[in-house]
Protein backbone atom coordinates (compact mmCIF):
# COMPACT_ATOMS: atom_id res chain seq x y z
CA UNK A 1 0.00 0.00 0.00
CA UNK A 2 1.01 3.70 -0.43
CA UNK A 3 2.20 5.33 2.91
CA UNK A 4 -0.10 8.63 3.39
CA UNK A 5 2.37 11.39 4.13
CA UNK A 6 1.33 14.70 6.40
CA UNK A 7 -0.65 17.38 4.12
CA UNK A 8 -1.98 20.74 4.79
CA UNK A 9 -5.93 21.32 5.11
CA UNK A 10 -5.31 24.64 3.18
CA UNK A 11 -8.88 24.84 0.91
CA UNK A 12 -6.79 27.15 -1.67
CA UNK A 13 -4.37 24.15 -2.36
CA UNK A 14 -6.99 21.65 -2.62
CA UNK A 15 -9.13 23.82 -4.48
CA UNK A 16 -5.70 24.31 -6.81
CA UNK A 17 -5.52 20.86 -7.18
CA UNK A 18 -8.78 19.96 -7.95
CA UNK A 19 -8.36 22.21 -11.00
CA UNK A 20 -5.37 21.02 -11.57
CA UNK A 21 -6.88 17.60 -11.68
CA UNK A 22 -9.55 18.57 -14.28
CA UNK A 23 -7.30 20.50 -16.48
CA UNK A 24 -5.50 16.97 -17.01
CA UNK A 25 -8.70 14.90 -17.52
CA UNK A 26 -10.42 17.47 -19.62
CA UNK A 27 -12.05 20.46 -19.52
CA UNK A 28 -14.17 21.50 -17.22
CA UNK A 29 -18.02 21.86 -18.06
CA UNK A 30 -19.88 25.06 -18.10
CA UNK A 31 -22.66 24.01 -15.62
CA UNK A 32 -24.69 26.12 -14.00
CA UNK A 33 -23.84 28.91 -11.15
CA UNK A 34 -24.50 27.06 -7.74
CA UNK A 35 -25.31 30.27 -5.41
CA UNK A 36 -23.51 31.14 -2.07
CA UNK A 37 -25.57 30.17 0.91
CA UNK A 38 -25.34 32.13 4.52
CA UNK A 39 -26.48 30.69 7.43
CA UNK A 40 -27.50 33.02 10.45
CA UNK A 41 -27.43 31.49 13.55
CA UNK A 42 -29.41 33.41 16.73
CA UNK A 43 -28.24 33.01 20.65
CA UNK A 44 -30.68 32.30 22.53
CA UNK A 45 -33.46 32.97 20.46
CA UNK A 46 -36.80 31.23 20.41
CA UNK A 47 -39.82 31.88 18.51
CA UNK A 48 -41.42 33.90 21.27
CA UNK A 49 -38.87 37.06 20.24
CA UNK A 50 -39.57 37.15 16.34
CA UNK A 51 -42.79 39.32 15.09
CA UNK A 52 -42.64 37.11 12.01
CA UNK A 53 -44.11 34.03 14.29
CA UNK A 54 -46.85 35.51 16.21
CA UNK A 55 -45.81 33.86 19.67
CA UNK A 56 -45.00 35.98 22.56
CA UNK A 57 -43.50 39.74 23.23
CA UNK A 58 -41.18 40.10 20.42
CA UNK A 59 -38.29 41.94 19.99
CA UNK A 60 -37.94 45.28 17.25
CA UNK A 61 -36.41 42.87 14.02
CA UNK A 62 -37.20 44.09 10.99
CA UNK A 63 -34.99 42.96 9.07
CA UNK A 64 -35.74 39.15 10.53
CA UNK A 65 -39.11 39.59 9.96
CA UNK A 66 -38.77 41.10 6.13
CA UNK A 67 -36.65 37.95 5.41
CA UNK A 68 -39.58 36.12 6.87
CA UNK A 69 -41.98 38.53 4.48
CA UNK A 70 -40.10 37.58 1.61
CA UNK A 71 -39.42 34.42 2.21
CA UNK A 72 -40.57 30.79 3.63
CA UNK A 73 -41.09 30.61 7.38
CA UNK A 74 -41.26 27.36 9.01
CA UNK A 75 -43.66 26.83 12.10
CA UNK A 76 -42.28 23.64 13.72
CA UNK A 77 -38.38 23.72 13.76
CA UNK A 78 -36.34 21.98 16.65
CA UNK A 79 -33.09 22.79 17.81
CA UNK A 80 -31.42 21.78 21.06
CA UNK A 81 -31.62 23.14 24.29
CA UNK A 82 -28.54 24.61 24.54
CA UNK A 83 -25.83 26.57 22.40
CA UNK A 84 -22.79 23.79 21.66
CA UNK A 85 -25.15 20.72 20.71
CA UNK A 86 -26.91 22.76 17.99
CA UNK A 87 -24.38 23.82 16.29
CA UNK A 88 -22.70 19.91 15.90
CA UNK A 89 -25.97 19.10 15.05
CA UNK A 90 -25.93 21.66 11.99
CA UNK A 91 -22.45 21.34 11.20
CA UNK A 92 -22.67 17.41 10.94
CA UNK A 93 -26.24 16.74 10.37
CA UNK A 94 -26.43 14.19 13.89
CA UNK A 95 -27.89 14.26 17.27
CA UNK A 96 -25.37 14.87 20.11
CA UNK A 97 -25.70 11.38 21.59
CA UNK A 98 -23.76 10.39 18.07
CA UNK A 99 -20.99 13.13 18.22
CA UNK A 100 -20.68 13.34 22.14
CA UNK A 101 -22.10 17.36 21.94
CA UNK A 102 -25.37 17.29 24.94
CA UNK A 103 -24.26 20.47 26.78
CA UNK A 104 -22.10 23.52 26.21
CA UNK A 105 -18.49 22.99 25.91
CA UNK A 106 -16.57 25.32 28.34
CA UNK A 107 -13.69 26.62 26.64
CA UNK A 108 -11.20 26.71 29.35
CA UNK A 109 -12.35 23.87 31.29
CA UNK A 110 -13.58 21.03 28.91
CA UNK A 111 -12.07 18.45 28.05
CA UNK A 112 -14.04 17.30 25.31
CA UNK A 113 -14.86 18.68 22.13
CA UNK A 114 -16.49 18.30 18.57
CA UNK A 115 -14.33 15.92 17.34
CA UNK A 116 -12.31 16.62 14.26
CA UNK A 117 -12.69 13.49 12.72
CA UNK A 118 -16.74 14.17 12.44
CA UNK A 119 -17.74 15.31 8.48
CA UNK A 120 -18.83 18.70 8.53
CA UNK A 121 -21.08 20.77 5.46
CA UNK A 122 -17.67 22.39 4.76
CA UNK A 123 -16.23 19.07 4.17
CA UNK A 124 -18.44 18.01 1.73
CA UNK A 125 -19.18 21.25 -0.08
CA UNK A 126 -15.30 21.90 -0.38
CA UNK A 127 -14.80 20.39 -4.27
CA UNK A 128 -16.92 23.60 -5.28
CA UNK A 129 -17.82 25.67 -2.30
CA UNK A 130 -15.40 28.18 0.17
CA UNK A 131 -16.39 28.10 3.68
CA UNK A 132 -15.64 29.87 5.96
CA UNK A 133 -17.10 31.42 9.66
CA UNK A 134 -17.81 34.63 11.25
CA UNK A 135 -18.76 35.19 15.36
CA UNK A 136 -19.08 32.74 17.57
CA UNK A 137 -18.21 29.53 17.43
CA UNK A 138 -18.35 27.42 20.84
CA UNK A 139 -17.31 24.04 19.74
CA UNK A 140 -13.76 23.43 21.08
CA UNK A 141 -11.89 23.37 23.80
CA UNK A 142 -8.83 25.54 24.58
CA UNK A 143 -6.91 22.66 25.92
CA UNK A 144 -7.43 20.71 22.71
CA UNK A 145 -7.62 22.47 19.33
CA UNK A 146 -6.86 25.65 20.92
CA UNK A 147 -8.66 28.55 18.40
CA UNK A 148 -8.05 25.98 15.41
CA UNK A 149 -10.59 23.71 15.74
CA UNK A 150 -13.11 25.72 12.72
CA UNK A 151 -10.19 25.06 10.38
CA UNK A 152 -9.78 21.46 11.18
CA UNK A 153 -13.56 21.07 10.87
CA UNK A 154 -13.02 22.21 7.02
CA UNK A 155 -13.49 26.33 7.28
CA UNK A 156 -11.19 28.05 5.39
CA UNK A 157 -11.04 30.80 7.77
CA UNK A 158 -12.56 31.89 11.34
CA UNK A 159 -12.83 35.35 12.45
CA UNK A 160 -14.47 35.54 15.77
CA UNK A 161 -14.93 34.53 19.97
CA UNK A 162 -14.24 31.07 20.55
CA UNK A 163 -16.61 30.42 23.87
CA UNK A 164 -19.04 32.81 24.70
CA UNK A 165 -18.21 36.15 26.00
CA UNK A 166 -18.59 36.13 29.96
CA UNK A 167 -20.48 35.70 32.91
CA UNK A 168 -24.45 37.21 32.93
CA UNK A 169 -23.31 40.73 33.31
CA UNK A 170 -20.51 42.43 32.17
CA UNK A 171 -18.72 44.34 29.13
CA UNK A 172 -17.56 41.09 27.44
CA UNK A 173 -19.37 42.42 24.35
CA UNK A 174 -17.73 45.18 24.36
CA UNK A 175 -14.24 43.44 25.68
CA UNK A 176 -13.72 40.50 24.48
CA UNK A 177 -10.64 37.78 22.91
CA UNK A 178 -11.39 37.85 19.18
CA UNK A 179 -9.70 34.88 17.33
CA UNK A 180 -8.51 35.23 13.76
CA UNK A 181 -8.16 31.70 12.03
CA UNK A 182 -6.91 30.48 15.45
CA UNK A 183 -4.67 33.71 17.01
CA UNK A 184 -6.01 35.44 19.48
CA UNK A 185 -6.47 39.35 19.28
CA UNK A 186 -8.47 41.66 21.89
CA UNK A 187 -11.05 43.63 20.61
CA UNK A 188 -12.96 46.45 22.12
CA UNK A 189 -15.26 47.01 19.42
CA UNK A 190 -18.94 45.85 19.92
CA UNK A 191 -19.09 42.00 19.43
CA UNK A 192 -21.89 42.29 17.31
CA UNK A 193 -20.55 44.72 14.94
CA UNK A 194 -17.26 43.18 14.68
CA UNK A 195 -19.39 40.10 13.56
CA UNK A 196 -20.57 41.99 10.71
CA UNK A 197 -17.43 43.13 9.85
CA UNK A 198 -15.64 39.94 9.92
CA UNK A 199 -18.77 38.20 7.63
CA UNK A 200 -17.68 41.33 4.93
CA UNK A 201 -13.96 41.27 4.72
CA UNK A 202 -14.41 37.51 4.13
CA UNK A 203 -17.25 38.03 1.59
CA UNK A 204 -15.69 40.32 -0.12
CA UNK A 205 -12.11 38.64 -0.02
CA UNK A 206 -13.39 34.84 -0.61
CA UNK A 207 -14.38 33.93 -4.39
CA UNK A 208 -17.70 32.61 -5.18
CA UNK A 209 -19.46 30.18 -4.91
CA UNK A 210 -19.26 30.11 -1.11
CA UNK A 211 -20.83 28.75 2.40
CA UNK A 212 -20.78 31.84 5.11
CA UNK A 213 -21.16 30.56 8.41
CA UNK A 214 -22.34 34.19 10.60
CA UNK A 215 -22.97 33.62 14.30
CA UNK A 216 -24.01 36.14 16.19
CA UNK A 217 -23.08 36.17 20.30
CA UNK A 218 -26.51 38.46 20.81
CA UNK A 219 -28.88 37.94 22.40
CA UNK A 220 -26.82 36.10 24.98
CA UNK A 221 -25.74 37.15 28.15
CA UNK A 222 -23.61 39.41 29.55
CA UNK A 223 -26.40 41.49 29.40
CA UNK A 224 -25.55 45.16 28.68
CA UNK A 225 -26.76 48.21 27.21
CA UNK A 226 -25.96 48.12 22.89
CA UNK A 227 -25.10 51.06 21.16
CA UNK A 228 -27.86 53.68 20.86
CA UNK A 229 -27.37 54.04 17.34
CA UNK A 230 -28.01 49.84 16.92
CA UNK A 231 -31.58 49.96 18.73
CA UNK A 232 -35.03 52.43 19.97
CA UNK A 233 -35.31 50.70 23.54
CA UNK A 234 -35.50 53.50 26.31
CA UNK A 235 -33.58 50.78 28.19
CA UNK A 236 -33.89 51.68 32.34
CA UNK A 237 -31.12 53.28 33.75
CA UNK A 238 -30.18 50.02 35.87
CA UNK A 239 -29.35 46.53 34.52
CA UNK A 240 -30.55 44.02 36.81
CA UNK A 241 -32.18 40.88 36.46
CA UNK A 242 -35.55 42.28 36.77
CA UNK A 243 -34.16 44.58 33.17
CA UNK A 244 -32.99 41.45 31.44
CA UNK A 245 -35.95 41.46 29.09
CA UNK A 246 -36.10 44.60 27.78
CA UNK A 247 -31.83 44.73 27.27
CA UNK A 248 -32.12 41.45 25.77
CA UNK A 249 -34.29 42.72 23.32
CA UNK A 250 -32.56 45.69 22.69
CA UNK A 251 -29.43 42.94 22.13
CA UNK A 252 -31.64 41.24 19.81
CA UNK A 253 -32.62 44.25 17.84
CA UNK A 254 -28.92 45.92 17.50
CA UNK A 255 -28.17 41.86 16.18
CA UNK A 256 -31.02 43.14 13.61
CA UNK A 257 -29.65 46.14 12.44
CA UNK A 258 -26.39 45.15 12.11
CA UNK A 259 -27.80 41.90 10.18
CA UNK A 260 -29.32 44.86 8.01
CA UNK A 261 -26.28 46.31 7.39
CA UNK A 262 -24.45 42.87 6.19
CA UNK A 263 -27.23 42.59 3.90
CA UNK A 264 -27.22 46.00 2.25
CA UNK A 265 -23.35 46.28 1.97
CA UNK A 266 -23.69 43.03 0.13
CA UNK A 267 -23.34 43.77 -3.92
CA UNK A 268 -26.43 43.46 -4.96
CA UNK A 269 -25.79 40.58 -7.74
CA UNK A 270 -24.05 38.81 -4.77
CA UNK A 271 -26.87 39.03 -2.49
CA UNK A 272 -29.14 37.74 -5.41
CA UNK A 273 -27.41 34.61 -5.54
CA UNK A 274 -27.20 34.14 -1.68
CA UNK A 275 -29.66 32.24 -0.10
CA UNK A 276 -30.04 33.39 3.46
CA UNK A 277 -30.91 30.71 6.74
CA UNK A 278 -31.59 32.33 9.77
CA UNK A 279 -32.35 30.34 12.84
CA UNK A 280 -32.35 29.96 16.54
CA UNK A 281 -29.65 27.52 18.19
CA UNK A 282 -32.13 27.18 21.40
CA UNK A 283 -34.98 29.04 23.22
CA UNK A 284 -35.31 32.51 24.55
CA UNK A 285 -32.55 32.50 27.72
CA UNK A 286 -34.59 32.18 31.31
CA UNK A 287 -33.55 35.71 31.86
CA UNK A 288 -35.46 37.28 29.27
CA UNK A 289 -38.99 35.43 28.49
CA UNK A 290 -41.72 37.40 29.65
CA UNK A 291 -45.48 35.67 30.00
CA UNK A 292 -46.90 33.67 28.81
CA UNK A 293 -44.54 31.67 28.64
CA UNK A 294 -42.40 30.13 31.50
CA UNK A 295 -38.65 30.71 32.78
CA UNK A 296 -39.11 27.17 33.66
CA UNK A 297 -39.51 25.76 30.44
CA UNK A 298 -37.26 27.82 28.57
CA UNK A 299 -33.80 27.25 27.31
CA UNK A 300 -31.51 24.31 29.16
CA UNK A 301 -34.92 22.24 29.08
CA UNK A 302 -36.58 20.31 25.86
CA UNK A 303 -40.25 21.84 26.47
CA UNK A 304 -41.14 23.69 23.29
CA UNK A 305 -39.66 26.95 25.24
CA UNK A 306 -36.70 25.32 24.89
CA UNK A 307 -35.97 24.12 21.33
CA UNK A 308 -39.38 25.92 18.87
CA UNK A 309 -36.67 27.83 17.25
CA UNK A 310 -37.64 30.45 14.13
CA UNK A 311 -36.15 29.03 10.98
CA UNK A 312 -36.29 31.60 7.95
CA UNK A 313 -35.20 30.90 4.47
CA UNK A 314 -35.05 33.34 1.73
CA UNK A 315 -33.33 33.22 -1.95
CA UNK A 316 -33.60 32.22 -5.14
CA UNK A 317 -36.40 29.90 -5.37
CA UNK A 318 -38.21 30.31 -2.18
CA UNK A 319 -41.37 31.06 -2.02
CA UNK A 320 -42.22 34.61 -0.91
CA UNK A 321 -44.17 35.32 2.20
CA UNK A 322 -44.84 31.22 2.36
CA UNK A 323 -44.76 29.29 5.64
CA UNK A 324 -44.32 25.43 6.38
CA UNK A 325 -45.61 22.67 8.80
CA UNK A 326 -43.43 20.19 8.12
CA UNK A 327 -41.33 19.05 11.01
CA UNK A 328 -37.57 20.04 10.83
CA UNK A 329 -34.38 19.56 12.79
CA UNK A 330 -31.58 21.91 13.08
CA UNK A 331 -29.72 18.91 12.13
CA UNK A 332 -31.16 19.09 8.60
CA UNK A 333 -29.24 22.28 7.93
CA UNK A 334 -26.63 19.77 6.83
CA UNK A 335 -28.13 18.38 4.24
CA UNK A 336 -29.99 21.49 3.32
CA UNK A 337 -27.08 23.11 2.70
CA UNK A 338 -25.40 20.40 1.09
CA UNK A 339 -27.95 20.31 -1.45
CA UNK A 340 -28.28 23.39 -2.36
CA UNK A 341 -24.32 23.20 -3.00
CA UNK A 342 -24.72 20.53 -5.30
CA UNK A 343 -23.78 17.76 -2.95
CA UNK A 344 -25.02 14.68 -1.16
CA UNK A 345 -24.88 13.75 2.76
CA UNK A 346 -25.33 10.23 4.27
CA UNK A 347 -25.36 12.38 7.89
CA UNK A 348 -27.86 9.98 9.81
CA UNK A 349 -29.82 12.24 11.87
CA UNK A 350 -30.31 15.27 8.66
CA UNK A 351 -33.07 15.08 5.84
CA UNK A 352 -33.01 18.21 3.25
CA UNK A 353 -35.46 21.00 3.46
CA UNK A 354 -35.13 22.11 0.13
CA UNK A 355 -37.89 20.41 -1.57
CA UNK A 356 -40.35 22.98 0.89
CA UNK A 357 -38.60 25.99 -0.58
CA UNK A 358 -40.31 25.51 -3.80
CA UNK A 359 -43.65 23.62 -2.09
CA UNK A 360 -44.22 24.49 1.64
CA UNK A 361 -46.88 22.23 1.30
CA UNK A 362 -45.32 18.96 0.84
CA UNK A 363 -46.11 16.46 3.24
CA UNK A 364 -43.70 16.07 6.10
CA UNK A 365 -40.05 14.48 5.28
CA UNK A 366 -40.22 13.20 9.00
CA UNK A 367 -42.93 11.58 10.71
CA UNK A 368 -40.89 11.86 13.94
CA UNK A 369 -38.65 14.87 15.58
CA UNK A 370 -36.23 14.75 18.14
CA UNK A 371 -34.06 16.60 20.59
CA UNK A 372 -32.11 16.11 23.62
CA UNK A 373 -29.63 17.32 26.42
CA UNK A 374 -27.33 15.56 28.46
CA UNK A 375 -24.18 15.85 31.08
CA UNK A 376 -21.72 15.37 31.32
CA UNK A 377 -20.56 15.96 27.29
CA UNK A 378 -19.30 12.31 25.89
CA UNK A 379 -20.48 9.26 24.95
CA UNK A 380 -21.96 8.18 28.27
CA UNK A 381 -23.31 7.23 30.64
CA UNK A 382 -24.90 10.59 31.25
CA UNK A 383 -25.62 11.85 34.76
CA UNK A 384 -28.55 13.55 33.19
CA UNK A 385 -30.24 13.05 29.91
CA UNK A 386 -33.26 14.82 28.50
CA UNK A 387 -34.94 13.48 25.60
CA UNK A 388 -38.34 14.63 23.65
CA UNK A 389 -39.77 13.18 20.40
CA UNK A 390 -42.93 14.95 18.71
CA UNK A 391 -45.31 13.91 15.65
CA UNK A 392 -47.43 16.11 13.93
CA UNK A 393 -49.23 16.61 17.45
CA UNK A 394 -48.43 14.92 20.31
CA UNK A 395 -45.21 15.11 22.18
CA UNK A 396 -43.09 13.13 24.63
CA UNK A 397 -40.44 13.85 26.87
CA UNK A 398 -38.49 11.64 28.95
CA UNK A 399 -35.85 12.20 32.12
CA UNK A 400 -33.20 9.82 32.68
CA UNK A 401 -30.40 9.95 35.07
CA UNK A 402 -27.49 8.24 36.75
CA UNK A 403 -26.23 6.61 33.29
CA UNK A 404 -29.83 4.92 33.40
CA UNK A 405 -31.28 4.22 29.47
CA UNK A 406 -34.43 3.53 31.45
CA UNK A 407 -36.51 6.85 32.54
CA UNK A 408 -37.54 7.68 35.74
CA UNK A 409 -40.80 9.55 34.71
CA UNK A 410 -41.83 10.83 31.05
CA UNK A 411 -44.55 13.89 30.34
CA UNK A 412 -46.91 14.07 27.34
CA UNK A 413 -48.63 16.91 25.69
CA UNK A 414 -51.05 17.68 23.04
CA UNK A 415 -48.88 20.29 21.22
CA UNK A 416 -52.11 20.99 18.64
CA UNK A 417 -54.10 22.40 21.86
CA UNK A 418 -51.87 22.99 24.61
CA UNK A 419 -48.51 24.63 22.83
CA UNK A 420 -47.14 25.83 26.10
CA UNK A 421 -47.39 22.54 27.36
CA UNK A 422 -49.69 23.43 30.69
CA UNK A 423 -51.25 19.85 31.26
CA UNK A 424 -49.59 16.73 31.37
CA UNK A 425 -51.79 14.02 29.58
CA UNK A 426 -49.96 11.28 31.73
CA UNK A 427 -50.75 12.88 34.82
CA UNK A 428 -54.67 14.37 33.55
CA UNK A 429 -56.00 10.93 32.94
CA UNK A 430 -57.11 8.20 30.87
CA UNK A 431 -55.10 8.87 27.24
CA UNK A 432 -57.58 8.86 24.16
CA UNK A 433 -56.83 5.61 21.33
CA UNK A 434 -55.07 8.38 19.09
CA UNK A 435 -52.75 9.67 22.35
CA UNK A 436 -52.21 6.41 23.56
CA UNK A 437 -51.07 5.33 20.11
CA UNK A 438 -49.15 8.42 19.59
CA UNK A 439 -47.35 7.48 22.60
CA UNK A 440 -46.42 4.01 21.81
CA UNK A 441 -45.21 5.03 18.78
CA UNK A 442 -42.94 7.56 20.00
CA UNK A 443 -41.73 5.06 23.16
CA UNK A 444 -40.72 2.93 20.26
CA UNK A 445 -38.81 6.09 18.60
CA UNK A 446 -36.72 6.86 21.14
CA UNK A 447 -36.10 2.92 21.31
CA UNK A 448 -34.99 2.35 18.08
CA UNK A 449 -32.53 5.22 18.48
CA UNK A 450 -30.84 3.55 21.33
CA UNK A 451 -30.29 0.45 19.16
CA UNK A 452 -28.90 2.59 16.01
CA UNK A 453 -26.59 4.11 18.86
CA UNK A 454 -25.51 0.97 19.89
CA UNK A 455 -25.19 -0.90 16.71
CA UNK A 456 -23.28 2.39 15.76
CA UNK A 457 -20.59 1.02 13.41
CA UNK A 458 -16.85 1.50 15.10
CA UNK A 459 -15.10 -0.25 12.54
CA UNK A 460 -12.95 -1.42 10.79
CA UNK A 461 -14.31 -0.05 7.91
CA UNK A 462 -16.26 2.96 8.47
CA UNK A 463 -18.68 4.14 5.41
CA UNK A 464 -18.31 8.40 6.01
CA UNK A 465 -20.76 9.22 3.08
CA UNK A 466 -20.23 11.88 1.01
CA UNK A 467 -20.42 10.33 -2.94
CA UNK A 468 -21.53 12.56 -5.69
CA UNK A 469 -24.33 10.94 -8.35
CA UNK A 470 -22.44 10.33 -11.09
CA UNK A 471 -22.93 9.28 -15.47
CA UNK A 472 -23.66 5.80 -13.95
CA UNK A 473 -24.76 5.75 -10.69
CA UNK A 474 -23.32 6.86 -6.91
CA UNK A 475 -19.75 4.99 -6.85
CA UNK A 476 -19.03 3.45 -3.63
CA UNK A 477 -15.79 2.73 -1.84
CA UNK A 478 -15.93 -0.34 0.75
CA UNK A 479 -12.83 -2.36 1.86
CA UNK A 480 -12.38 -6.11 3.76
CA UNK A 481 -9.90 -7.70 5.24
CA UNK A 482 -8.42 -7.82 9.26
CA UNK A 483 -6.67 -4.82 9.84
CA UNK A 484 -3.75 -6.37 11.40
CA UNK A 485 0.14 -6.47 10.50
CA UNK A 486 1.16 -7.56 6.46
CA UNK A 487 -2.85 -9.22 6.60
CA UNK A 488 -4.01 -9.14 3.10
CA UNK A 489 -6.66 -6.30 2.42
CA UNK A 490 -8.96 -5.02 -0.31
CA UNK A 491 -10.83 -1.69 -1.43
CA UNK A 492 -13.85 -2.18 -4.01
CA UNK A 493 -14.52 0.50 -6.05
CA UNK A 494 -18.46 0.15 -7.69
CA UNK A 495 -20.84 2.20 -9.55
CA UNK A 496 -18.26 4.41 -11.15
CA UNK A 497 -18.22 5.62 -15.19
CA UNK A 498 -16.57 2.72 -16.65
CA UNK A 499 -12.94 2.86 -17.80
CA UNK A 500 -12.55 6.18 -16.40
CA UNK A 501 -9.72 7.93 -14.87
CA UNK A 502 -9.60 8.40 -11.50
CA UNK A 503 -7.40 9.30 -8.06
CA UNK A 504 -7.71 7.51 -4.55
CA UNK A 505 -6.59 10.05 -2.20
CA UNK A 506 -5.28 8.67 1.12
CA UNK A 507 -5.16 10.82 4.06
CA UNK A 508 -5.05 10.52 8.03
CA UNK A 509 -6.44 11.66 11.44
CA UNK A 510 -3.69 12.63 13.02
CA UNK A 511 -3.16 15.40 14.97
CA UNK A 512 -3.19 18.29 14.40
CA UNK A 513 -3.92 18.43 10.85
CA UNK A 514 -7.16 15.71 11.32
CA UNK A 515 -7.09 15.21 7.79
CA UNK A 516 -9.75 12.68 6.64
CA UNK A 517 -12.40 12.14 4.22
CA UNK A 518 -14.26 14.39 2.28
CA UNK A 519 -11.66 17.18 2.00
CA UNK A 520 -8.88 15.47 0.56
CA UNK A 521 -9.27 16.19 -3.35
CA UNK A 522 -7.57 14.96 -6.00
CA UNK A 523 -3.43 16.59 -5.76
CA UNK A 524 -0.22 16.01 -7.97
CA UNK A 525 1.39 17.10 -4.80
CA UNK A 526 3.84 14.80 -2.55
CA UNK A 527 3.84 10.76 -3.55
CA UNK A 528 2.45 8.90 -1.07
CA UNK A 529 -1.36 10.44 -0.90
CA UNK A 530 -2.87 9.99 -4.55
CA UNK A 531 -2.59 7.31 -6.48
CA UNK A 532 -3.73 7.22 -10.31
CA UNK A 533 -5.74 4.51 -11.58
CA UNK A 534 -8.54 3.56 -13.98
CA UNK A 535 -11.82 2.34 -13.59
CA UNK A 536 -12.87 -1.17 -14.85
CA UNK A 537 -14.97 -1.52 -18.08
CA UNK A 538 -17.69 -2.75 -15.64
CA UNK A 539 -17.41 0.37 -13.73
CA UNK A 540 -15.53 -1.33 -10.88
CA UNK A 541 -12.09 -1.15 -9.42
CA UNK A 542 -10.46 -3.80 -7.29
CA UNK A 543 -7.44 -2.93 -5.08
CA UNK A 544 -5.71 -5.66 -3.37
CA UNK A 545 -3.17 -4.47 -1.01
CA UNK A 546 -1.38 -5.17 2.68
CA UNK A 547 -2.30 -3.83 5.94
CA UNK A 548 1.23 -2.21 6.81
CA UNK A 549 3.07 -3.45 9.88
CA UNK A 550 3.75 -1.51 12.96
CA UNK A 551 0.21 1.28 11.79
CA UNK A 552 -0.39 3.58 15.01
CA UNK A 553 -3.33 2.22 16.89
CA UNK A 554 -6.31 4.32 16.71
CA UNK A 555 -5.18 6.05 13.77
CA UNK A 556 -7.29 5.91 10.95
CA UNK A 557 -6.58 6.02 6.84
CA UNK A 558 -9.00 7.52 5.14
CA UNK A 559 -9.64 7.22 1.26
CA UNK A 560 -11.68 8.73 -1.56
CA UNK A 561 -11.83 7.96 -4.89
CA UNK A 562 -12.53 11.00 -7.55
CA UNK A 563 -13.37 9.95 -10.77
CA UNK A 564 -13.13 12.04 -14.43
CA UNK A 565 -17.20 11.78 -14.98
CA UNK A 566 -18.94 14.88 -17.17
CA UNK A 567 -22.07 14.80 -14.37
CA UNK A 568 -19.86 16.23 -11.76
CA UNK A 569 -18.10 19.79 -10.80
CA UNK A 570 -15.69 20.02 -12.79
CA UNK A 571 -16.01 17.21 -14.59
CA UNK A 572 -15.15 15.04 -11.24
CA UNK A 573 -17.06 13.28 -8.72
CA UNK A 574 -16.26 11.38 -5.38
CA UNK A 575 -16.77 8.18 -4.22
CA UNK A 576 -17.93 8.14 -0.28
CA UNK A 577 -15.24 8.66 1.78
CA UNK A 578 -14.19 5.34 4.10
CA UNK A 579 -12.51 5.39 7.23
CA UNK A 580 -10.16 2.00 7.89
CA UNK A 581 -9.38 2.31 11.59
CA UNK A 582 -8.03 -0.74 13.75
Amino acid sequence: MVSPTHRSRSRSARVAALLVAAVAFGSASAGAQIDNIMLVILDDVGVDLIAAYGAGDPANTPVIDGLAANGMRFENAWATPVCSPARAAMLTGRHGFRTGVGRGIGWFTAEFELSVDEVTIADLIAPTHASFAAGKWHLSAKDISDGFHPLLLGFEHHRGSLPNLGPLFGDGYFDYTRSVDGIPFPSTNYATTDTVDDALTLIATTPEPWFAWVSFNAPHGPFHVPPAELHTYALPPELTIDTVPIHGRAMLEALDTELGRLLTSMDPAVLADTTIIVVGDNGTGIQVVTEPHDPAKAKETVYQGGVHVPLIVSGPGVVPGSSCDALVNVTDIHETVVELAGHTSSAEDSFSFVPFLSDPDLPTLRTRNYTENFSPNGFGPFDEWQRAARDPRFKLIQFHDNGSLIPFAEEFYDLENDPLELVDLLAAGPLSPQAAASRAALTGYFSNLLKTWATAPDGPYVDLGQAMVGTAGTPQLAGDGDLIDNAPITFTLTDALPSAAMLLTLGLDMAPTGLKGGVLVPSLAPPGLVVSLVVGPTGTAVLPSTWPAGWPPGVGLFLQAWILDPAGPKNLVSSNALMAKP
